[in-house]
């Protein structure tokens, strides 16, 4: 068996590199994605029902107070989904630009490709835990706007 080119090893790497990158980005934001295009989704909603059903008329401060929390926890949720989903499109471009640094290291070095996976991004899980403390939020501040309306009327 005579020896592979230059050429080939890079055209054997490229195959590998670019199944590699398609399988990843496609299977490791997607269902990501689409859960947090749901939520946001969901919060705006939400925020614009309660401001289309908002009935000023006979509502006392405390009334008023909890529609406002109800709805500033609303959009922050709205804008912290938003970002999550800026992140995880920049994490796939991050991925791919480590992938292909990789590739070249080992084509420069003549070795094989090491695996490349994407560590773990603490600033995503920040936000994750704070979009799902925002929605609980909203979701208890509207439970209380509802029951303050119904039972306390003033």
């Amino acid at each position: 068996m005579g020896r592979a080119s230059r050429q080939d090893i890079m055209d054997m790497y490229w195959a590998y590199v670019k199944d590699e990158y398609q399988m990843a980005s496609d299977d490791m934001n997607k269902q990501a994605i689409s859960f947090w295009q749901n939520l946001l989704l969901v919060s705006l909603t939400l925020v614009g029902v309660l401001v289309s059903l908002y009935d000023n008329t006979q509502q006392n401060q405390y009334t008023r107070v909890v529609f406002l929390l109800s709805l500033v926890l609303l959009t922050l949720c709205s804008l912290v989904c938003g970002i999550i989903l800026y992140v995880h499109s920049t994490q796939s471009a991050r991925y791919r630009r480590d992938l292909m640094a990789e590739f070249e290291r080992a084509l420069n070095h003549g070795c094989p490709m090491e695996e490349v996976m994407p560590g773990p991004n603490k600033t995503l899980e920040a936000l994750q835990k704070i979009a799902f403390l925002l929605l609980l939020l909203s979701v208890f501040s509207i439970l209380t706007y509802a029951f303050i309306k119904v039972f306390m009327v003033c």
